[in-house]
């Protein structure tokens, strides 16, 4: 592919894509700061936006993939083309360029079949699952300010464990970041969320240093997570972010090695209500399969494999709209929490 067919291709994406909102999927990565110069403003767009791609294709795949298969296996590296392939759309946001110079801000949405397709090749797993919401609560004695823009311009929402910023102008109860569970649940309450991430920020003579404590409000436990570093406030936040989301990655391996099967009853009010149930269950991190055994105008029977915790289980759905529960008549029920009431 030439330099000026890349660009074009680029040019066409950034039409297509402009205005766009991108949903919180793990296949999204946000606000890449590329800067570039060139010896024309066309070929320091080509490299800003090509090393951009390159930036962005690696987070996404480091988000992926497990850590158990990459230390094995490795990722190699894609190349502009393979990265081409994957791109479903890209927009430029901040954009400024000078006669030899172009910097801006890229957001670029990748493809899940075009990923799949390229880790397959690999011979290396996609898990694209998340986890349910956490409420981030920063704490940095030099400036929560800082703190808090890094964790809200970083575009968290997308990984695979989402991070939703707490907000407060008088500052936050300091018993959350030693794990107090009623601190937490306090402050929780506001955000109709149940799983609260304390993340304190230092700086060290090195850089910057942040440590993280995993408060689960549903099980009131807390669990420290541990003190990752970075030079920068920015890539101190990202290993941060990168360390909670292997830990996901890792529990939800281990709850599939001990996964069980559970004989359920879906009920549903329409054909759209059970589309959404579908959705809820096949995107559902504890559910590893789902199997269909028969189905009526208003309900289903399914055998659903999952990791074993069924509290677990119950409360993920929870937080997605439907209802976990026993019925004396049917067993275990599954449904809208509109349509069970």
């Amino acid at each position: 592919m030439t330099r000026y067919i890349f660009i074009f291709i680029l040019t066409v994406f950034s039409v297509f894509s402009a205005g766009l909102s991108h949903a919180a999927d793990p296949f999204t990565v946000t606000n890449i700061a590329v800067d570039a110069q060139g010896a024309t403003a066309i070929e320091a767009q080509e490299i800003a936006l090509q090393d951009g791609q390159a930036q962005a294709a690696a987070i996404m795949l480091r988000r992926v993939t497990l850590p158990s298969e990459t230390a094995a296996r490795g990722v190699p590296e894609p190349t502009p083309e393979m990265i081409g392939r994957m791109i479903r759309a890209l927009e430029i946001s901040n954009e400024q360029r000078t006669a030899q110079r172009y910097f801006g801000d890229v957001t670029i949405a990748f493809n899940p079949n075009e990923v799949r397709r390229f880790l397959q090749a690999n011979r290396l797993s996609l898990f694209s699952s998340q986890a349910q919401n956490r409420l981030v609560v920063p704490f940095f004695r030099l400036d929560e300010t800082a703190l808090s823009d890094v964790l809200t311009k970083g575009g968290y929402e997308h990984a695979l464990t989402p991070l939703v910023v707490a907000q407060s102008e008088q500052g936050f109860d300091p018993a959350i970041a030693s794990g107090n569970i009623d601190a937490a649940a306090r402050l929780a309450a506001g955000y109709n969320l149940n799983q609260v991430l304390a993340l304190s920020a230092d700086e060290t003579l090195q850089g910057y240093a942040v440590s993280l404590t995993d408060i689960s409000l549903n099980s009131r436990t807390a669990r420290n997570l541990g003190t990752v570093t970075g030079p920068s406030l920015e890539l101190a936040v990202a290993a941060a972010v990168e360390r909670l989301q292997d830990d996901w990655k890792q529990a939800s391996v281990s709850l599939a090695a001990s996964a069980q099967d559970l004989p359920v009853s879906v009920l549903f009010s329409s054909q759209s209500d059970w589309q959404q149930l579908q959705d809820v269950i096949n995107d559902s991190a504890q559910i590893q399969s789902a199997r269909l055994d028969a189905i009526s105008k208003d309900g289903a029977l399914m055998t659903l494999s999952y990791g074993g915790d069924l509290q677990r289980l119950t409360n993920e759905l929870f937080f997605k709209g439907v209802v976990l529960k026993s019925d004396p008549d049917m067993g275990i029920i599954i449904g809208r929490s509109d349509y069970l009431q």
